[in-house]
């Protein structure tokens, strides 16, 4: 069951990139974008889900993506930002979605920031599950997008593989 339910998580994340993508017209999403895999699909219960940080260095704009697969419990996730990568960070005000309840499992959710202005380098969403029978399926990532001109590559955009049909 976890097994199929971390497939989910990543074929709802899959799905999400690729409607986020349409919306900034997506034809060389890749060539501008950069993905970063904050939170691999893991099941949680009772406390923070393991995350990383992104470096949004270069980037004018960051979207988390959290997907959230079957849950009996609430869950709450924000941004953070920090000077540098090993620092303490701070909450981004504004930068949380609202309490996600054990109804809200199967569905995909966003927190876009600007990364002008005095907003600090490096981002790392937390992710709060309470405690359930069972916790919740999440997974998320961190696109990044404009200021670069052309990332060219997978390994530039974040990707493992990049694969292009023309």
């Amino acid at each position: 069951m976890l097994r199929k339910t971390n497939l989910l998580l990543a074929a709802i994340l899959l799905v999400a990139a690729v409607l986020v993508a349409q919306v900034w017209a997506a034809n060389e999403l890749f060539t501008t974008t950069k993905s970063v895999l904050v939170c691999g699909p893991l099941l949680k219960d009772n406390g923070a889900a393991t995350v990383t940080y992104a470096d949004t260095a270069g980037f004018n704009r960051a979207t988390f993506l959290l997907a959230v697969g079957a849950t009996d419990i609430t869950l709450d996730a924000k941004l953070t930002e920090c000077a540098t990568s090993g620092g303490n960070y701070a909450d981004i005000t504004g930068a949380a979605v609202t309490q996600i309840t054990a109804l809200g499992d199967d569905k995909v959710y966003a927190i876009e920031v600007s990364m002008r202005g005095s907003r600090l380098r490096y981002l790392k969403p937390v992710i709060t599950v309470g405690d359930g029978t069972l916790g919740a399926n999440v997974c998320g990532v961190i696109l990044l997008r404009g200021g670069h001109d052309s990332l060219y590559n997978a390994a530039a955009a974040g990707l493992a593989e990049l694969v292009k049909v023309e």
